[in-house]
């Protein structure tokens, strides 16, 4: 088992949240296309990623206590294929009802997928 203050368990920390920052400078791309491309108002275009990003802080918060008994290996495998089939899914509707579903589901299954890596790095799971 590795040590969780160990400079590896570190460095695949710091990693893990760099790469789920990715979101923050494509929000304005994101926004944009939900405004232009599907015609919804700033406030629904922003509240889609916003419902997103809030499930996968919700997820980190709520379940990460529970992660470490999760078989680490296909938990990261299985979140990020749930939210990447969900957006794949969303592709085909336009009612912000059923896109603010998806987004909020895709946002879970990336919390529990990022999280879940993480501390699979840290304590070698």
């Amino acid at each position: 088992m590795a040590q969780i203050n160990s400079l590896g368990s570190k460095i695949s920390l710091v990693t893990g949240h760099m790469a789920g920052m990715i979101d923050q400078p494509a929000l304005p791309i994101w926004v944009g296309v939900l405004i232009s491309e599907y015609a919804f108002s700033p406030a629904r275009a922003g509240a889609l990623p916003t419902l997103f990003l809030g499930a996968m802080v919700f997820a980190s918060v709520t379940l990460s206590p529970f992660f470490h008994r999760a078989p680490g290996r296909w938990m990261p495998t299985l979140g990020f294929g749930i939210s990447a089939g969900t957006f794949y899914v969303m592709a085909g509707f336009t009612e912000f009802s059923i896109l603010a579903v998806g987004h909020f589901v895709a946002g879970l299954a990336t919390g529990v997928a990022r999280i879940t890596h993480i501390v699979s790095l840290q304590w070698g799971g």
